[in-house]
């Protein structure tokens, strides 16, 4: 909250699988009064898609073959879910939350084409993550 507090997110475990619920807390300590619009938290599900194709030529014009690995990130999956609306918030305030992760997360499509690319990384599946708190002020 760039030095205004932090927020606190407390969730019951750290491994969540399709068709579990994420409960928790979400925590506000804040140093003084802050208006914002919301108070919000999000689950998002990515989906990482590696690619390694070879490539003609190799170090310096030598000719031969390299490999290069391209790594995407997609978006499978945001969901948001407001806690509280427009106003000014102050010290101590907690809000209980509830996420059901969808049952076919894995099977999903990607809603956005293409969120992040870079080189490297391994191929795999993050379907869950828990971390987005997204106050607005």
């Amino acid at each position: 909250m760039f030095g205004k507090g932090k927020i606190d997110i407390a969730i019951q475990k750290s491994h969540y699988a399709p068709g579990d619920i994420i409960s928790g807390n979400v925590a506000l300590t804040l140093k003084k009064p802050v208006k914002a619009r919301e108070v919000s938290i999000s689950l998002i599900g990515e989906h990482k898609i590696t690619e390694t194709t070879p490539r003609v030529g190799g170090p310096m014009g030598g000719g031969g073959m390299s490999m290069s690995t391209t790594t995407k990130t997609v978006r499978i999956y945001d969901f948001k879910q407001q806690l509280d609306g427009e106003k000014e918030y102050s010290q101590g305030r907690e809000y209980r939350f509830e996420i059901k992760i969808p049952a076919d997360t894995l099977s999903m499509r990607p809603q956005i084409s293409e969120v992040e690319g870079n080189s490297g990384g391994d191929d795999g599946r993050n379907p869950v993550s828990t971390n987005q708190v997204v106050p607005v002020g």
